[in-house]
């Protein structure tokens, strides 16, 4: 009888914990069910790279710092800098404005480096120079910006 409760409590606690590793891994894989990559993966590619992530480009332009490109119905735009992609705007992301809006957008989350009721901002963090998110309606971030190496 003993065994028998010993067993039946180690398989709850163990139910128990099985479930909060699935909470906490689910809320931070959102933005890749969504989208199918984070915005790390878009960071210092080539067009050709970023064709297999992203899609084609619906088009692009020539700017000062090399060729800007847009992607999925404008809501990615990226800044090519010596051939790779180097800044990155998502317009429209899942997630809340949070200092938690990383793991929002499937990275890691850590503080922000800056913040106020408009943006908040990380520099130097998960490989590339800074992120930026700025603040929509109802509490939703309007977009993200990301910096991968040139300022």
């Amino acid at each position: 009888m003993r065994l028998f409760i010993a067993l039946c409590l180690t398989l709850l606690l163990g139910c128990s914990e099985k479930e909060e590793n699935f909470v906490s891994s689910h809320h931070e894989s959102s933005s890749i069910l969504s989208f199918g990559f984070t915005p790390l993966d878009l960071a210092g590619k080539s067009k050709t790279e970023l064709r297999k992530i992203i899609a084609d480009p619906i088009r692009c332009e020539a700017i000062k710092y090399g060729d800007k490109c847009y992607y999925r119905k404008n809501n990615f735009e990226i800044v090519f800098i010596n051939g790779l992609s180097d800044w990155v705007t998502i317009h429209n992301p899942p997630g809340t404005f949070s200092n938690f809006s990383l793991s929002d957008v499937g990275m890691k989350d850590e503080p922000p480096s800056f913040s106020n009721n408009s943006v908040k901002r990380w520099d130097k963090t998960q490989e590339v120079l800074e992120i930026s998110v700025f603040a929509g309606n109802d509490d939703k971030i309007e977009y993200i910006y990301m910096k991968s190496v040139t300022k």
